[in-house]
């Protein structure tokens, strides 16, 4: 197998196809999902002659629907990360939770639009009368995130168990070259599968999902010890072991802390910017400039077009000028598009505008992710660290489309308004962010040794 150095790089486009399917799926419950919430209700407009049945719900309680399920991952995923560390097993420490968790959420995901096509013509927008409806909606809901919160850390983290730290950002940016490419295909794909049938793009999405599960089976070998782990060297970490884990927190050093905290602080704040335009683009594109689903669905493929052509500039230019400034050009560019969108959006410039976004996004993005793993003393705590990172991105798709939804109900039920909150949310992240000084690239490290028996490194399959 070709390498480069001690990379496998046939690897690295396995293991990032794992979170880029979870991503696709994430993309079509994002896009979906709000408009069968609120669709019925006299506060969300939709273009003339188009049929859509709804709960009928507010959008202040539709962020709030859509965050409530979000709130076991902001538990379930870092104790995940810590117990990942201390896994031991002859598939390795990540894989056994991704080969339990996957199949789950996607049966769940597949009956998410099972459960919404029920809902009788005559009772649409009548919350009231929805509610034995409504249950195993919410339930589905439920239950696919619980799986993707147990899967999420160790997904995230597999590609960086297989890759030292001084190419992280190039491989995060491959990683998130892949998820995009993953997020057009099935942003074009899923609108002309939802005209087909509601369902399909759903049942697509999670067959895909399975797939990339079985490759992740066959085809990747974790490490049989973390980068900077000395040959012979054991661990104390177990699977239970989490009191040596949260210890291995508290004797940081307090500038290490200190950063630490902030740069999960510009996390929070980034993504629930971010977490407001996946909430509410649709419902902005239907209700506000007149679009018809299908293409308000599209409109993420440009997005994630211009994302992927970001990942390049995004991975490289940290060579240049460190990952922090570059993590700081995609937070100040995208401020910068949310006061264009808020003064300008229409029906033909959100596309530029939203395509734009992407590509600065994939500037953070590709940055914050290395920094927080980068933060961590030592490989052994990869996970743990990654556990982190998924509480803080976590809680940021918590508060975003809450304080989202509650500015469009509050001020005229105003779509437009979601730019502003977003814009706010993206000004603080740049505050906090600055005064961060680790994450860049370890000074030192060693590259892993020669497996004893196979005589080949163990970084890839």
């Amino acid at each position: 197998m070709k390498r480069t150095r001690d990379i496998s790089w046939f690897a690295v486009i396995i293991a990032s196809l794992i979170p880029a399917l979870a991503q696709f799926m994430w993309l079509i419950y994002n896009t979906y999902v709000p408009l069968w919430l609120q669709a019925g209700n006299p506060g969300f407009q939709v273009p003339e002659g188009m049929v859509l049945r709804g709960f009928g719900y507010g959008a202040f309680v539709t962020g709030i629907i859509l965050t409530v399920d979000n709130i076991a991952s902001l538990f379930i995923s870092p104790v995940v990360g810590m117990m990942s560390d201390g896994t031991r097993s002859r598939f390795g420490r990540r894989k056994p939770w991704i080969l339990f968790g996957t199949p789950l959420a996607v049966v769940a995901f597949i009956l998410i639009p099972v459960f919404a096509l029920r809902i009788p013509a005559e009772l649409s927008g009548q919350t009231s009368s929805l509610i034995p409806y409504f249950l195993p909606f919410f339930l589905a809901l439920v239950l696919l995130l619980v799986p993707l919160a147990i899967v999420n850390v160790p997904a995230l983290t597999i590609v960086f168990d297989i890759s030292p730290s001084r190419h992280r950002s190039a491989v995060n940016a491959v990683a998130m070259a892949v998820g995009g490419i993953t997020s057009v295909a099935g942003a074009i794909a899923m609108g002309i599968l939802f005209d087909i049938n509601p369902i399909m793009p759903f049942l697509v999405g999670g067959l895909l999902t399975a797939l990339i599960i079985l490759l992740t089976a066959l085809f990747i070998k974790e490490p049989e010890r973390p980068y900077g782990q000395e040959q012979g060297e054991r661990s104390d970490l177990s699977v239970f072991a989490l009191g040596r884990v949260f210890k291995s927190l508290t004797v940081l050093p307090r500038e290490s802390l200190k950063s630490l905290v902030l740069l999960l602080l510009s996390v929070v704040l980034s993504y629930s910017a971010f977490s407001q335009l996946q909430a509410f683009l649709s419902s902005y594109n239907v209700s506000t400039l007149g679009m018809d689903p299908g293409a308000a669905g599209m409109v993420f493929a440009v997005a994630g077009g211009a994302y992927i052509l970001g990942t390049l500039p995004g991975g490289l230019l940290p060579k240049v000028l460190r990952r922090k400034p570059t993590y700081l050009i995609g937070l100040l560019g995208y401020a910068l598009i949310c006061i264009l969108t808020f003064l300008f959006g229409t029906p033909t410039l959100i596309w530029i505008l939203v395509g734009l976004g992407g590509f600065v996004w994939a500037f953070c993005n590709v940055n914050m992710d290395v920094m927080v793993y980068d933060s961590a003393p030592s490989d052994t705590l990869l996970g743990t660290y990654g556990g982190l990172l998924a509480f803080a991105k976590t809680l940021g798709f918590i508060l975003g489309p809450v304080v989202g939804g509650f500015a469009v109900q509050t001020f005229g039920n105003d779509y437009r308004n979601i730019w502003l909150s977003m814009l706010l949310f993206l000004v603080i992240a740049v505050v906090v962010l600055l005064p961060v000084s680790k994450g860049e690239v370890r000074p030192t490290e060693q590259s892993p040794q020669p497996d004893a028996q196979s005589g080949q490194a163990p970084s890839g399959s």
